[in-house]
């Protein structure tokens, strides 16, 4: 209550005056802030509050014109809770699944940031976001001050930054600086990432085999070294076998390896980081082995009799067989082993490929051979060296049959003996040579006829008959021979052999071309009907196959686009659809030809085409002098497409091409044999000229120009200027000689830019032979250019 005093401290009943209270520095006065003075001048405040920072503040009273007056120390403490407030941040870096050091302290606060001591009041921890969550002890109650400290709060979690974010029952919650989560070596863990799959002896192992350490919240750990050890035959493990883990928890084994090949093989995969440890095993795996390094002969044969098994006892119980073992001594296994004959071949049903089995032999159990002679058997296989056999025969029966022993062509030609010629052996029953000399082997062919040779042959001391010069003739077609011989020896009948066309023995021209053509036309046949055509055949009548070559007789080339070779058809026969002669000429031929044999066409003309083209055959002479006949004379020669030139009559007129003159004479001349020369030309200007010709009445105009040429005045024959020189301001004197007498005219040149020439006089010198001199006179002081002439211009 605040009462307003005069000077003198008495109470003074002014009423209506309004009194406003306000807090000094710190704080804030709220509420009702104002009251009016009643009629004891008494203002009572009602509802005035204090707010701000807990601490000792004095309120002021006053309305402007009265002196203030200042209550006393007014002691201002915490208000109602309404939030929470961290005032002991966590651990900022921890290991996943570890407790916060220093543990978190969160305060109760009123509005004005004061801390509110209220106890009991639950705090809840919870991570704000991401992939990490709180553990322990998550939850802390306040003391009597406020206070909630919490003790055993853990964070465990992908590793990276997080805050925290602590809750309490109708209090505004309150969020931590950020923690970092690191990984937990403590809490590491390994298992097994890849196993090792079925492996080759010597070579690292398949996967390869790895293994992952994380810590209790799977984040993985790098740096620490994991221990690889076999579980047998470890005197043959090799490799790396202490890998440290990269950044992403994994250790990978990428070069171990074991030479035994066997089965049951697994890894122990452990780690002891000083802080714990632990292993674990790979699931089991094989080791086969390696490539093949060497083959032996496990086996070998003995002797045997043409058409039995080859074994490697008396008994017929044990066989031939090679083993492979690798680089390391390991059998190798289902690897093919193929035998052979080092001479001559298998036969029946011998099976000559044969697999490795579990002690890597590959055991021939059926090999057939029925050819008598010494043997050795040799074994192959993939990435190892062949080996041999010992030596061993095969014995024969006797002879039964006649045998072919050498294949025939399956084609031949009519008439070309057969390569190679037929060789029959006698054999026995199982195919072996029988040496039967002096027998009679006859020879037949199943239709058309055999001859070159003899049909019959006898064989020598080995049971051997060899044919020579054996061929076939008559009509195309499939033929068989047939060799016999007396007694019980069965014949033999050759396969068939496709007898084809022999060689070219004929060629003929079927349709000849046509008598004329123009040039660059195709070439037709008589009457302008089909193209010229040609048919080959052998000596038997039987069309032959074969390429026909075309070439020119009075012309040197085909024109472009022209086929001079094509293949014969079915028929023997050749159709030259598109032969062009672009030369023009008379009697004139095409050759056709194929191997030795060829044939000339009739004669035909072949005449030019309408002219393309003009060109200047005789140039004008480089200089002549004025009004003097063209000499040689200009002429123009007209050629068609293809440079014949065209012989038919054509009018051709001339004119001048370039230079400022008159051309005199016959301009207009029509072509003989395709040249028009103009003899009568002149000019009688002097100067720089060309000549124009082109076509009259023809459409399109052809046009040619010759070469520039000079119109150039006559001139002394045997007289040359040999000095100048001035006597006077006008006069010079002309110094010259003469080879000869006779008279001349002094000229000199008054107009450079023109050329005109004016003369001096028009009386003729007298000159003799030797060196002359004359003055003459130079008007206005112009200097002159001199010449001699030996007629009046």
């Amino acid at each position: 209550m605040i009462q307003v005093k005069d000077q003198f401290g008495n109470n003074a009943p002014d009423s209506g005056l309004e009194i406003s209270a306000t807090a000094n520095s710190g704080a804030t006065a709220n509420g009702t802030t104002t009251a009016s003075t009643d009629g004891n001048g008494t203002a009572s405040f009602s509802g005035l509050l204090l707010e701000g920072t807990a601490g000792n503040y004095t309120l002021t009273f006053g309305n402007g014109s009265l002196t203030s007056v200042t209550s006393n120390s007014i002691a201002l403490g915490a208000g109602t809770a309404v939030k929470l407030a961290v005032t002991t941040q966590p651990g900022n870096s921890t290991a996943a699944g570890d407790a916060f050091s220093p543990q978190p302290a969160v305060s109760l606060q009123d509005a004005w940031n004061n801390a509110v001591s209220q106890g009991n009041v639950t705090v809840t921890a919870a991570v704000t976001t991401g992939n990490a969550s709180v553990g322990g002890n998550t939850t802390a109650t306040s003391a009597g001050d406020g206070v909630a400290l919490f003790d055993g709060l853990t964070i465990a979690g992908q590793v990276g930054n997080y805050t925290l974010t602590f809750n309490a029952s109708a209090l505004t919650d309150a969020t931590s600086d950020t923690v970092a989560v690191t990984a937990n070596p403590a809490t590491a863990v390994i298992s097994i990432s890849a196993n090792a799959t079925t492996s080759i002896a010597g070579q690292a192992f398949a996967g390869p085999p790895a293994a992952t350490i994380v810590d209790g919240s799977n984040n993985p750990l790098s740096g620490i070294s994991v221990t690889a050890a076999i579980n047998q035959n470890s005197g043959n493990f090799s490799g790396t076998t202490s890998v440290s883990t990269n950044s992403t928890g994994v250790a990978s084994f990428g070069n171990l390896t074991q030479t035994v090949a066997a089965a049951g093989y697994n890894l122990a995969l452990s780690f002891n980081n000083g802080q714990t440890s632990g292993n674990a095993t790979t699931a089991n795996f094989s080791v086969t082995a390696a490539a093949a390094a060497n083959m032996t002969v496990s086996r070998q044969p003995i002797n045997t009799i043409a058409g039995l098994v080859i074994a490697s006892n008396l008994q017929g119980t044990l066989f031939p067989a090679a083993r492979l073992r690798d680089a390391f001594g390991n059998p190798v296994i289902s690897q093919n082993v193929t035998v052979t004959l080092q001479t001559g071949t298998f036969t029946g049903n011998s099976t000559a490929i044969v697999a490795t089995d579990g002690t890597g032999n590959a055991t021939f159990t059926n090999l057939v051979c029925t050819t008598v002679g010494f043997y050795r058997l040799a074994f192959a296989s993939d990435n190892v060296s062949p080996i041999t056999t010992n030596g061993f025969n095969i014995f024969a029966n006797a002879g039964t049959t006649l045998a072919l022993v050498n294949t025939l062509q399956t084609t031949a030609q009519a008439g070309v003996a057969l390569d190679p010629q037929p060789v029959i052996q006698i054999r026995d029953n199982f195919g072996n040579n029988a040496t039967q000399g002096n027998v009679a082997i006859t020879v037949a062919a199943n239709t058309g006829g055999i001859n070159g040779g003899s049909t019959s042959v006898l064989t020598n001391g080995n049971g051997t008959a060899t044919y020579s010069g054996l061929l076939l003739t008559g009509p195309v077609g499939n033929r068989t021979l047939t060799f016999s011989a007396p007694g019980n020896l069965t014949s033999v009948t050759s396969p068939a052999i496709n007898l084809t066309a022999g060689p070219a023995a004929s060629l003929v021209v079927s349709i000849e071309p046509a008598t004329a053509f123009i040039a660059g036309n195709e070439l037709l046949g008589a009457g302008y009907v089909g193209f010229p055509t040609v048919t080959v055949q052998d000596a038997y009548s039987n069309p032959v196959s074969a390429t026909v070559n075309a070439t020119g007789v009075g012309f040197t080339a085909f024109g472009n686009g022209s086929v001079t070779s094509l293949p014969t058809d079915g028929n023997g026969t050749a159709v030259f659809p598109n032969l062009m002669v672009v030369e023009a000429g008379q009697n004139q031929r095409v050759n056709f030809a194929t191997g030795n044999v060829s044939a000339n066409t009739n004669t035909f003309n072949v005449n030019p085409g309408d002219p393309v083209s003009m060109a200047v055959t005789a140039q004008p002479p480089t200089s002549i002098e004025a009004g003097v006949t063209l000499s040689p004379n200009p002429a123009v020669t007209l050629y068609d497409a293809f440079n014949n030139t065209v012989t038919s009559s054509y009018d051709v007129m001339v004119s001048l091409g370039s230079g400022n003159g008159t051309l005199s004479g016959t301009t207009n001349m029509t072509t003989t044999g395709g040249v028009a020369t103009f003899t009568s030309l002149s000019i009688a200007q002097l100067g720089d000229y060309t000549l124009s010709f082109r076509t009259l009445g023809y459409d399109p105009e052809i046009t040619a120009t010759s070469n520039q040429f000079s119109v150039i005045s006559p001139t002394a024959s045997g007289l040359a200027i040999t000095g100048i020189s001035a006597v006077d301001a006008t006069t010079y004197q002309i110094a010259f000689t003469a080879a000869q007498g006779g008279d001349y005219w002094i000229q000199r040149t008054t107009n450079l830019t023109s050329g005109v020439w004016d003369y001096v006089s028009g009386t003729a010198e007298t000159a003799t032979t030797g060196a002359n001199t004359v003055n003459v006179t130079s008007p206005g002081g112009t200097k002159a250019f001199w010449r001699l002439t030996t007629q009046q211009p």
